[in-house]
């Protein structure tokens, strides 16, 4: 009976991961599709993508269209790093993004947040 349970409890989670990666590459792949097609777009993009080079194309797409006016982006991780910590109101409001499993071994990805600088309060960020 345990063991059942647990093996459906397991499946039930591969599959709520599997629908989250599935939806995250369904909104890069519109992302992409407007930064492509728009001007105004594309040089958000670009901006973006300069402010913050550590991020793929495709991680840079998803934070432009989910999160307005993104500026300098940042894992929870970074953010303590560098002194800054997310806003109460902002935790669980971050991009969803794609981020490494096991950054050693340079493959392996799962979904993770980013956040805007302005989701962020603590030291100065430059």
């Amino acid at each position: 009976m345990i063991i059942q349970q647990k093996t459906r409890a397991d499946e039930a989670w591969k599959l709520q991961r599997q629908t989250e990666r599935e939806n995250t590459v369904a909104l890069r792949d519109a992302a992409v599709t407007e930064i492509t097609s728009k001007p105004e777009a594309y040089a958000k993009y670009l901006d973006l993508q300069g402010a913050n080079p550590q991020y793929s194309a495709g991680n840079i797409g998803l934070a432009l269209y989910q999160l307005d006016n993104a500026t300098l982006l940042g894992t929870k991780e970074r953010w303590n790093a560098l002194g800054r910590t997310i806003l109460p109101t902002e935790v669980n409001r971050g991009a969803k993004v794609f981020v490494r499993t096991n950054p050693a071994q340079r493959r392996g990805y799962s979904i993770g947040d980013a956040y805007d600088v302005s989701q962020t309060q603590g030291r100065p960020a430059r």
